[in-house]
């Protein structure tokens, strides 16, 4: 699924950033190229951001 179709970042682009250490938003789109000028490219990729953090959390917790 594209995260980001103005610069068509997919999830798994995203995904594979976190992997390799991003965490911010800025960090993410350094890597992948994700768009910062579109509002809703930047609400996307950042809620999905979001969403991945907090299933972490959530598997941590539940250990």
């Amino acid at each position: 699924m594209y995260l980001c179709v103005c610069r068509a970042v997919r999830e798994c682009e995203v995904d594979y950033a976190i992997d390799q250490g991003c965490r911010t938003f800025k960090d993410i789109s350094e890597q992948t190229g994700c768009s910062k000028e579109c509002g809703q490219c930047a609400q996307t990729v950042k809620c999905y951001i979001d969403q991945r953090f907090e299933s972490f959390l959530g598997e941590i917790h539940s250990v």
